[in-house]
């Protein structure tokens, strides 16, 4: 959930990139430091579409 909120408000993905993360160091910081300050917030998730094939990349998620 915490990589989901990071994205949602952030549009920072969490998971390594290699040399295109480069720099966003202090951006992914800022993020995980303000969603930890509101965690009480923090939506869930739910799973309404995954692919037979690369589904790490084509799942959607719909707000509940």
């Amino acid at each position: 959930m915490l990589a989901a909120e990071i994205r949602i408000n952030f549009s920072v993905r969490t998971m390594e990139r290699g040399i295109v993360s480069a720099g966003c160091d202090l951006v992914i910081a800022e993020s995980i430091n303000e969603v930890w300050a509101n965690w009480c917030k923090i939506i869930s998730l739910k799973v309404v579409y995954e692919s037979k094939y690369l589904r790490f990349l084509q799942v959607r998620f719909e707000i509940l």
